[in-house]
């Protein structure tokens, strides 16, 4: 009988591939949290609408505004060394936040920037890991490993993560 491993991520698709599809999922679920918690923290500093849906958008703009030319980028430079560099800010910045939060010295001006930053290296970290993928995994096996972190995206950024 096969594990649970094994039927969301063949061995045939190696360790390395294992590993993308572990930090992907949990990182996707850490961004999900953050869509629904940075215009929530908002809400408890502020009551004004358009501050929390600016938090909203901080999140979102980056990533469209700067998809093609971040996508430049993770052509020209190590892209594992990309990834590791954005989740690495990206826990930076979280962890300033909390800080923050538990010190109550949080402001809406350092929630908005943490958002933009998380935004920003989503980017990064998004683009670097497409393209390294056709790195660790055979080509045959490329549609399977893409559908994984694709449903990694979808389920848990987008569907559990927010609530």
């Amino acid at each position: 009988m096969r594990s649970p491993l094994d039927v969301v991520a063949p061995a045939r698709l190696g360790r390395p591939f294992r590993w993308i599809l572990g930090w992907s999922w949990v990182i996707n679920l850490g961004d999900g949290f953050s869509i629904a918690a940075g215009p929530l923290l908002i809400v408890s500093l502020t009551h004004n609408a358009i501050l929390v849906s600016l938090a909203a958008a901080m999140q979102w703009v980056p990533p469209m505004l700067l998809r093609l030319h971040v996508g430049a980028i993770a052509d020209r430079v190590d892209r594992r060394t990309l990834i590791v560099r954005s989740n690495g800010v990206r826990a930076v910045s979280l962890a300033v936040l909390t800080v923050l939060v538990f010190t109550e010295a949080v402001s809406v001006a350092a929630v908005l920037v943490v958002l933009f930053v998380l935004g920003t290296v989503d980017a990064f970290a998004n683009s670097a890991s497409a393209a390294v993928l056709p790195m660790v995994v055979a080509k045959p096996d490329l549609g399977v490993a893409n559908a994984r972190l694709t449903f990694g995206w979808a389920s848990l950024n987008q569907l559990a993560g927010p609530p």
